[in-house]
């Protein structure tokens, strides 16, 4: 899920097949620095819900 949210906003993880690899983790990092959140090596709750919530607040 993580990775089509990446995808959706622009970040570029790389294919979406699960796996988080290198490509995902510098994506997610440089949302998590763009959102002025603790960078991490691993998906945490505060990365997940920010990236739903800037889905959610997609256009339709």
């Amino acid at each position: 899920m993580a990775q089509a949210y990446l995808s959706y906003l622009g970040w570029h993880p790389g294919p979406v097949d699960g796996i988080v690899g290198k490509r995902t983790r510098n994506a997610m990092n440089l949302f998590q620095a763009h959102e002025h959140l603790q960078i991490t090596t691993v998906l945490d709750d505060q990365t997940l819900a920010h990236l739903c919530n800037q889905v959610e607040a997609l256009p339709l």
